[in-house]
């Protein structure tokens, strides 16, 4: 079961950017092959970088459960989100 949220993500980074309600709609199995097709032959700096380092990341970087969320509770702030 992919991990949709991250897949949205990816294609809202390489892909054109737009909101993920458009990505929603638009992504299918058939666009998802393209775009993996396409990051295969010509892969991001950052992406191929990485894998040339053999970068791993941090254990506390890896999501907790499937759905991409960490399942630890998230402390509430009065800080405004965006400014």
């Amino acid at each position: 079961m992919p991990i949709w949220r991250q897949l949205i993500a990816r294609a809202k980074r390489y892909f054109g950017g737009g909101s993920t309600e458009f990505w929603l709609d638009e992504l299918t199995v058939t666009e998802l092959k393209a775009q993996n097709k396409e990051l295969r032959l010509r892969p991001p700096i950052e992406e191929f970088a990485s894998g040339y380092f053999k970068y791993e990341p941090a254990i506390d970087d890896e999501p907790s459960d499937e759905s991409g969320q960490s399942s630890e509770p998230v402390e509430y702030c009065n800080l405004p989100e965006f400014e």
